[in-house]
């Protein structure tokens, strides 16, 4: 039995501890040091809701800043997309006066290859449009007074009363040449006043 009272003694050792008794010093001492832990704590938890309120207004800050370069890039991007938009219109304006230009300069010195092919080049169908009537009109012009001429009324000299009348090919060629050039000053005159 000696023995077991010897376990239970060791592994219950703080009830057999006397109590000290406390002096008012020491309570003192004791109150002073739980408030001031209890401070501690209060200004660490302030510290640390402190330091989280100002990392919210760091990334407030960062996130801000970041979007006004982002913006300031996007400005500068659509800018630079206007910018380079009215180049290309100014040189595309540019380009068709010049065109215009030549066309008309074709046109006044009776060169009509360059002149079509100017005409093809542009993408103004209207005058396109107006070119192929004026060559299908003339073609057939040309047909009729051919017709014409081939005619029995036109080729017999007893009917006309000895009058000589358009026999060249080259009289037929002059009134179409002639009506073209009609026709291209037409078209000068309604693609300058429209």
């Amino acid at each position: 039995m000696a023995r077991a009272s010897t376990l239970s003694t060791s592994t219950d050792r703080a009830a057999y501890k006397r109590m000290k008794r406390q002096s008012i010093r020491d309570a003192r001492m004791t109150d002073r040091l739980e408030k001031q832990q209890r401070e501690e704590r209060r200004r660490k938890q302030i510290q640390r809701h402190l330091d989280y309120l100002q990392s919210i207004i760091n990334h407030r800050n960062e996130l801000q800043t970041w979007h006004r370069t982002h913006q300031a890039k996007q400005l500068k991007f659509g800018r630079a997309v206007l910018a380079f938009h009215s180049q290309i219109e100014k040189e595309e304006q540019k380009r068709m006066e010049r065109i215009s230009k030549e066309r008309i300069k074709a046109l006044k010195n009776d060169d009509e290859e360059a002149y079509l092919k100017l005409i093809d080049q542009t993408k103004d169908k209207r005058i396109t449009h107006l070119l192929k009537q004026t060559d299908s009109y003339l073609d057939s012009l040309a047909q009729a007074v051919v017709a014409q001429q081939n005619d029995d009324l036109h080729n017999d000299p007893s009917v006309r009363g000895e009058i000589e009348l358009m026999d060249d090919d080259d009289d037929v060629v002059t009134i179409i040449v002639s009506c073209y050039i009609l026709f291209c000053l037409y078209i000068y005159i309604f693609h300058f006043t429209n």
